[in-house]
């Protein structure tokens, strides 16, 4: 008889509980120190989980933990605080050193932001992730609709593969929250972002006629983002 292959996991037994308690927001002044390095280290292992049970039909047990503990408005202040980071302070880094010698540290800020989306999308996907994020849906729009601004704007994405996957994850969180505000009772905090604060239906409509998750790769086939 043969045996069923264990499921695979990015955690080790235990973890999920204590990885989620530990969630606390990032201090910018603070990102990049050892203490910073291991919550990153965290967030990524529970971004892999939380892909890896909702790809292969496991119990979602990361988006569950998630949302009994209200962690995910931690996950929105982390995407929040990194793209702070990235428009206000790596210009800056950049001047004083244009061409460093060592990016390991500013990729791994730069993907702390694309775990945080992945992570945040992956669980908004469900009406009850969306009520779990009711009081800062503004700030998620805020945040997603500059996102998509810049899904518009790029020109280079070749070269720009993680803000622009940040950008197309962006686009499922707006749709997510815009499917569940009513379930998850933000319709009206939703609306305004939606409608007054952000012409998001104009810039959707700009994204679809730029169709930007569409591009010929060097050899001129079609790649589609997926």
């Amino acid at each position: 008889m043969v045996e069923k292959d264990p499921q695979i996991s990015a955690l080790d037994v235990g973890e999920l509980d204590i990885f989620v308690d530990s969630m606390e927001p990032s201090q910018i002044e603070l990102i990049g120190n050892q203490s910073w390095v291991d919550w990153h280290i965290r967030l990524q292992k529970l971004n892999q989980q939380a892909v890896l049970e909702a790809s292969s039909i496991q119990e979602e047990l990361t988006k569950e933990t998630l949302i009994s503990s209200g962690k995910l408005p931690v996950l929105v202040y982390e995407a929040i605080c990194i793209q702070v980071w990235r428009l206000k302070i790596y210009p800056q880094i950049l001047k004083l050193e244009p061409a460093p010698v060592n990016t390991f540290g500013i990729y791994m800020v730069l993907y702390h932001e694309a775990a945080a989306v992945g992570l945040l999308e992956t669980v908004l996907f469900h009406d009850d992730g969306a009520h779990c994020v009711s009081e800062v849906a503004g700030d998620l729009i805020d945040y997603a609709e500059l996102e998509c601004e810049t899904a518009v704007e790029e020109l280079d994405r070749q070269k720009r593969d993680l803000q622009f996957d940040i950008s197309m994850r962006c686009i499922s969180v707006v749709r997510y929250l815009a499917e569940q505000m009513e379930q998850a009772g933000i319709g009206a905090l939703i609306s305004t972002s939606l409608y007054k604060t952000h012409d998001v239906p104009s810039l959707m409509a700009h994204l679809l006629q730029l169709a930007p998750w569409r591009r010929n790769n060097e050899k001129g086939d079609l790649e589609v983002f997926n």
